[in-house]
C-alpha cells in the first residue's frame, strides 16, 4: 500500500528509518536526512492524478547537499521510464529559479520501488543507472554524477526468494521484505535492525490507529477499482477518460456498456460524480442518468 510505505518513511519523526533505508541502497553513505513536508488529505488519496505519495528529503545538508525523491508505484502504467525522467527532471531543476547559476544544481536521486516487472528480460530485481558515454571500449566514462537512478522490481525479488537464490546485500533484504510482507519477516531479522524495528513499531500504530487505517483503506479501495477497470479492458478509458464523452475515448458499444456497470459500482460506493467520470471517460450527463 503506498499510502502505508509514505507514512512509515516519510512521516516527520521517522527520519532515522529512512536513513538505515537508503543507506541500503546509496552508492554513497548518508549522513543526515531532513524529510521535507507533504501532507496528504483524504480528497487526494481517491485520484492518483492529485495525489502526491512520494517521499522527498534532503541529504547531507551540512555538506555536500542531495535531493532525493523516493516513489512506490503500485499499478503498471506502462509509463514508467518517461514517468521517472519526468521527476528527476523536475526536481531537479526545481532547485532553482530565474536568473540563478546553474552551478548551485545539486544531485538529485530518484528511487522507485515497484510492485511490478519493468522488464522481463532483465533479471535483476535491482538496477543503477546514471549517464555514461558510449562506445568506450568497456571504461566507463560518466558525463555527470547530478543524475542517479535505481528502480527496486519486488516481483522478481520474490522469484529468487522463493528459489532460495542467493542475494547480496542482507540489510536491503530484509527493508524489502518488510515492505513486500512484514509478517513473513523472522524475529532474528528484527532483533539485529533496530530501525527495521521501529518501521514495524510503526506500521503497528498505523494499523491500529482508526484514522491511519481509514486512509490507508482509501487507497486499497481505489487500487482495487483501479485492477477491475482493467480486468475489463479500460487501460485507454483509465488514461483518457478526461475527454468530454466515452464514444472520443474510441470505446465500442459493449465497452460503453461495462463503463456504465462500473460506475453504478461507483456510485453505489458513494463516489465523487468528477472521478466517476475520469475513470470510466463517461461524460457527468450520462453518470447522472444511471443513478
Amino acid at each position: 500500500n503506498d499510502y502505508v510505505f509514505r507514512r512509515i518513511f516519510g512521516h516527520k519523526g521517522n527520519e532515522k528509518i529512512t536513513k538505515a533505508f537508503l543507506n541500503t541502497i546509496l552508492s554513497t553513505p548518508v549522513k543526515s536526512l531532513t524529510l521535507e513536508t507533504n501532507p496528504i488529505t483524504l480528497k487526494d488519496l481517491k485520484d492518483d492524478k492529485v495525489c502526491v505519495l512520494d517521499i522527498k528529503a534532503i541529504l547531507d545538508a551540512e555538506d555536500d547537499k542531495k535531493y532525493v525523491n523516493i516513489e512506490m508505484q503500485v499499478c503498471d502504467r506502462k509509463n514508467t521510464e518517461k514517468r521517472i525522467m519526468y521527476y528527476w527532471a523536475k526536481n531537479y531543476s526545481g532547485q532553482i529559479h530565474k536568473g540563478e547559476d546553474y552551478i548551485k544544481l545539486k544531485k538529485t536521486i530518484e528511487i522507485f520501488i515497484l510492485n511490478y516487472k519493468l522488464s522481463k528480460e532483465d533479471k535483476d530485481f535491482f538496477s543503477e543507472y546514471g549517464v555514461l558515454k558510449k562506445n568506450t571500449n568497456g571504461v566507463e566514462v560518466e558525463l555527470t554524477k547530478d543524475l542517479e537512478l535505481y528502480i527496486i522490481e519486488l516481483p522478481k525479488l520474490r522469484e529468487k526468494l522463493l528459489k532460495g537464490e542467493d542475494i547480496a546485500n542482507l540489510r536491503l533484504i530484509s527493508w524489502l521484505r518488510f515492505i513486500i510482507n512484514p509478517n513473513e519477516m523472522e524475529e532474528l531479522e528484527m532483533e539485529e535492525n533496530e530501525e527495521l524495528k521501529l518501521a514495524f513499531s510503526e506500521l503497528e500504530y498505523v494499523s491500529e490507529d482508526e484514522h491511519e487505517r481509514f486512509l490507508a483503506e482509501q487507497r486499497i479501495e481505489f487500487r482495487r477499482l483501479e485492477h477491475d477497470l482493467k480486468a475489463v479492458g479500460f487501460d485507454e478509458g483509465f488514461e483518457k477518460g478526461q475527454k468530454e464523452n466515452s464514444k472520443a475515448v474510441g470505446f465500442e458499444e459493449g465497452q460503453i456498456e461495462k463503463a456504465k456497470q462500473i460506475a453504478k459500482k461507483m456510485l453505489d460506493e458513494k463516489i465523487e460524480l468528477e472521478l466517476i467520470a475520469r475513470v470510466t471517460g463517461l461524460t457527468k450527463e450520462e453518470i447522472e442518468e444511471l443513478k
